[in-house]
Parts: C-alpha cells; sequence; structure tokens
C-alpha cells in the first residue's frame, strides 16, 4: 500500500492465493467391517476406539487421524438401521412395532397417541418373577427433555433394587400441539393409574423428593 499526498490517493496492491482444498477422506472396507462388528456399541465408544488403532495393520490404507465422528455415526447408522427400524415411514409405529418384539416389554394402552405420547413397561415391571416388588419400598422419576430430534419429553419411573436402579417404564410425551388444560398432567396421572392398575401400589418420590403416593 502506498499513499500520495499530491494526488490524495491510496494505491494498494494485492494478490489471491486460492485456498488448498481439503482432501475428501472416503470410509475403507476395513474400517466399515469393524463398525459393523462393533455395532452394539454407541458410535462415540467406536469413534474413540478407532482413534486408539491408528497403528493397527488392519488400518494401513486408511489414515484414521483424518476421519470424523459424522463418518462413523453415518456408517453405523446405516449399518443398524434394519435391526430397529421397523416402518421406514412412521417413526412412531416403528417405535410400537420394536417394543412390541422385545421380550417383556409391554405398550400400554391408552398412551399411545401419534405423535403425543407413548408408554410402555420393561421386563424389569412385567417379570414380578424375577423381580420381587416386594422389595420395591421406594420408586422414583426422573425426565429428560428434548431427546430426540422430535423434541420429546422422556419420563422413567425406576426403582432401586439391590443396590442397582433399575427402569419399569418409559414414557415418551410431546404436548406441544395439544390445546387443552392440563394437557401434560392428565398424561402423566394416566401413566401412574395405569402402573397402579397392573397390581403396583406406588410411592413415587421425583428427584427434587416431591412425594406422589398412588394406593392400590
Amino acid at each position: 500500500m502506498s499513499f500520495s499526498m499530491a494526488n490524495e490517493s491510496a494505491t494498494i496492491i494485492y494478490e489471491h492465493n486460492g485456498h488448498t482444498e481439503a482432501p475428501k477422506v472416503h470410509m475403507t472396507a476395513e474400517v466399515e467391517s469393524y463398525i459393523k462388528a462393533q455395532r452394539s456399541f454407541p458410535p462415540r465408544q467406536i469413534y474413540h476406539n478407532l482413534m486408539q488403532m491408528a497403528d493397527d495393520s488392519q488400518f494401513e490404507k486408511t489414515e484414521l487421524h483424518t476421519i470424523t465422528r459424522q463418518q462413523v455415526y453415518n456408517v453405523w447408522v446405516s449399518i443398524t438401521r434394519k435391526e430397529w427400524q421397523k416402518d421406514a415411514a412412521n417413526d412412531f409405529r416403528s417405535a410400537q412395532l420394536l417394543i412390541g418384539e422385545q421380550d417383556g416389554y409391554r405398550l400400554i394402552e391408552g398412551l399411545q397417541e401419534p405423535g403425543v405420547s407413548l408408554a410402555f413397561t420393561t421386563p424389569c415391571f412385567t417379570n414380578s418373577a424375577k423381580y420381587n416388588r416386594e422389595k420395591m419400598t421406594e420408586v422414583f422419576i426422573d425426565s429428560r427433555f428434548g431427546t430426540n430430534k422430535h423434541g420429546y419429553e422422556l419420563y422413567c419411573v425406576l426403582t432401586e433394587y439391590d443396590l442397582v436402579s433399575l427402569p419399569l417404564s418409559y414414557l415418551l410425551l410431546d404436548t406441544r400441539g395439544i390445546q387443552e388444560v392440563g394437557k401434560r398432567g392428565a398424561r402423566l396421572t394416566e401413566w401412574f393409574v395405569a402402573l397402579r392398575n397392573a397390581g403396583f401400589g406406588l410411592m413415587l418420590f421425583t428427584l427434587t423428593r416431591t412425594l406422589l403416593v398412588l394406593k392400590p
């Protein structure tokens, strides 16, 4: 850059150097085979394991350090999708079918509203021969919000059993599109009543120590 006081001007000379395009790394067959073999693990764990195996001879054709978490996730989803996706056009129906196929899991009638509620019990609840309900003296409620791409709230009834936390029932809930008073509370109550009617006298504590008692 140069200035001319006489002409009251500035002259700028510049040169543009184009950016070098980053190399595109494609998954090799070796990496895809590894992900398939480890598909029971979450993708973040598979990615972490791969990063620890950069010098492994089975991956000599792949520069593992250039592979991204997203690439690992995409391959993992494509491999596992057929195991859990039962209806590609309807996520709600797909979830119902998947739950129905699992031993000991039961859908809770009355809380099967497409796009609103999906509730079910686990083997820890349905298998009373294996899990003695008399030992379940306190049952707690936990919750999470925005748990999946649809933004469902997730509620779980769980108990302490031999020093281990066991999930008894889950409720996926999204009442944002419902125009009614007490929409969330009504469905939570229906969930608790359904568990009570299944023969389970409940003394429920929330994680804030709020006590709810549902007598048989």
